[in-house]
C-alpha cells in the first residue's frame, strides 16, 4: 500500500488487487479495517470489484506493503 497523493486534501492508496490483476488507487473510504499485529499494521481494503484486500506495512513488517486477498 502506498500513499500516492495529496491533492485538494484528498488522500489516494494503491495495493494489488489480485482479480484486477493490477495495482488500483483506493479512496481512504475503501479502508474496511486496520489492525495492529506482531507483524506489523494489517490494513483490510475493499476493492471496488468486490474482493478483499489484505496488506501488510508498518516499521515492523518484513516488506513496506505486502498485498494478500483473502
Amino acid at each position: 500500500m502506498q500513499p500516492v497523493g495529496v491533492a485538494k486534501g484528498t488522500l489516494m492508496l494503491s495495493a494489488y488487487c489480485p482479480r484486477h490483476g493490477s495495482t488500483v488507487l483506493y479512496s481512504p473510504s475503501s479502508i474496511t479495517g486496520i489492525r495492529n499485529t506482531p507483524l506489523g499494521i494489517e490494513v483490510t481494503i475493499e476493492c471496488y470489484c468486490g474482493e478483499l484486500i489484505e496488506v501488510l506495512s508498518g516499521a515492523s513488517s518484513a516488506e513496506p506493503a505486502v498485498a494478500s486477498a483473502r
